[in-house]
């Protein structure tokens, strides 16, 4: 969904998707930006997460499917490890990082779910598929450290992480009168996020307008690498008066 907050990215990036047959391990080996996949869910999570970028896929020396044949696919939205484990062959859209360098204005406010814009940490998004690109920043008002750092604090890019996660779930189509509870993560800081290079977030939301459970896969990329990845879990309960009662039980 493109909003105010939101560019959407239209160029040469598109993807072929090769299944990947160890006894035929030279199939279609000439073809650009290629991303192997190993079964049919691996298949459908590159769908779903690259969509319309994707041009062409093959499943055999000679043999292709159209995207078409993966319009029942769907998100197992309690389930992000198997998203977590094929991001790695996600290709990262250098024209999304190229338009998102320059970007030093924050996303609205509200898209973070936060009262001031000092404390958003996020820029607004470039899309690439159904993949969302932000850009980070390094400081905020509500955070503040204590002691001088070479790199950004792990719990700026914790909170960074977070918002991204929640942009890119509205981004999608989540609603906003609900009430997001987070339920499960997992980050590895690979490398240190340094103070003098931006970074970018890579995200990959699954959810449902109305709410219930979801999950957002992600990669922090800098200088062409990614530094640090994981994903969020939550639940939105599709009221706050739902989510009142749920407190009390």
């Amino acid at each position: 969904m493109i909003t105010s907050n939101s560019t959407e990215i239209k160029n040469d990036e598109k993807v072929t998707l090769v299944y990947q047959n160890t006894n035929d391990s030279n199939a279609v080996s000439t073809v650009e930006n290629q991303v192997k996949f190993g079964s049919l869910r691996e298949l459908e999570l590159l769908y779903l997460a690259l969509g319309e970028e994707i041009e062409r896929i093959f499943i055999g020396l000679n043999s292709e499917i159209k995207t078409d044949a993966l319009k029942s696919a769907r998100w197992n939205y309690r389930n992000p490890n198997e998203m977590y484990e094929l991001a790695s062959k996600v290709p990262i859209s250098n024209n999304a990082l190229k338009e998102l360098k320059d970007k030093d204005g924050p996303i609205d406010k509200h898209m973070v779910h936060k009262k001031k814009h000092e404390n958003v940490l996020i820029s607004k998004a470039v899309s690439h598929g159904n993949i969302w690109y932000f850009k980070g920043f390094e400081e905020i008002a509500e955070l503040k450290s204590d002691h001088l750092s070479d790199h950004v604090d792990g719990i700026k890019l914790f909170e960074a992480l977070r918002q991204a996660t929640l942009a890119s779930l509205h981004l999608n189509g989540l609603q906003h009168n609900g009430v997001v509870a987070l339920t499960n993560f997992k980050i590895d800081y690979m490398k240190y996020v340094e103070l003098d290079e931006p970074y970018f977030i890579q995200s990959i939301p699954a959810c449902e307008k109305d709410g219930g459970a979801m999950f957002c896969v992600f990669n922090i990329i800098q200088n062409e690498e990614i530094v640090t990845r994981g994903f969020l879990g939550a639940y939105t309960y599709r009221s706050k008066e739902i989510y009142l009662e749920k407190r009390k039980k």
